[in-house]
């Protein structure tokens, strides 16, 4: 697997593949899982012995995909499927995923998108990479799927230090506490499409209270959310703070 993603010597995929009787070009989709640890583990323990334990646990929801091939890099496990179901392939990582998070451990997933042979292996991880990387800084789905025209994976692709001025630049006149407000208020606001009523319920406030919060971060940011053209620049505002993080 890593070979194929990773190496440059294609003489040794080769035979390695011949060994192990494996056909690339029957490879259609990666996936990653990257493990990361919820609470503090005693110091005596073997972390590597641990993921290996986790490992044991969950092949059996890996084991429902015929045809699939992993591999371990550190704490990050690969995936590479014959089958260009994406459904069957989240259906099966859900899975791992919810057999890892019993071990005290936090576990998030990216599926790339389905090409044949190498070049479009490689570029199905790097699509993996990403939506898992969304997949944490979200935290609302424990597996993020690939698309293309996500804003967020656009977003990703910016210069980090791109990525702070922009943010810095829209919050500008803000104190650091009347920013995670509007923040707070904002992801709010975008779940719920707008409705007042949704955001006032879920923030426990009066829907005047929430109209003069909404008077207010106009006022703070020169953004109006309830100006469709305006809410483009507080809504990437709020991906790119996630981002920064």
């Amino acid at each position: 697997v890593l070979d194929v993603l990773f190496g440059e010597d294609e003489s040794k995929l080769e035979l390695t593949a011949e060994m192990l009787k494996i056909d690339i070009k029957n490879y259609k989709v990666v996936s990653v899982l990257d493990i990361e640890m919820l609470a503090e583990k005693d110091n005596a323990v073997d972390r590597q012995e641990l993921i290996e334990n986790m490992i044991s646990r969950f092949k059996k929801e890996f084991e429902k995909i015929e045809d699939a091939i992993y591999a371990r890099m550190g704490e990050r496990l690969i995936f590479l499927y014959s089958t260009d179901n994406i459904s069957r392939i989240q259906t099966a990582m859900e899975g791992i995923i919810k057999s890892i998070r019993t071990t005290g451990y936090a576990a998030y997933s990216g599926i790339g998108g389905a090409g044949s042979g190498k070049n479009e292996l490689r570029r199905s991880y790097k699509e993996a990479d990403q939506a898992c990387v969304m997949a944490r800084v979200h935290r609302k789905d424990p597996v993020g799927i690939y698309n293309g025209t996500d804003l967020s994976l656009l977003l990703m692709n910016l210069p980090a230090k791109k990525r702070e001025e922009f943010v810095s630049g829209v919050f500008r006149n803000c104190e650091e506490r009347q920013k995670q407000e509007i923040i707070q208020c904002l992801k709010s606001y975008i779940k719920n499409n707008g409705s007042i009523s949704k955001v006032a319920n879920e923030l426990y406030v009066h829907k005047n209270t929430l109209q003069y919060r909404l008077t207010k971060m106009k006022s703070l940011t020169g953004y109006d959310p309830r100006n469709l053209r305006e809410a483009v620049s507080l809504t990437v505002a709020v991906v790119l703070e996630d981002l920064c993080e």
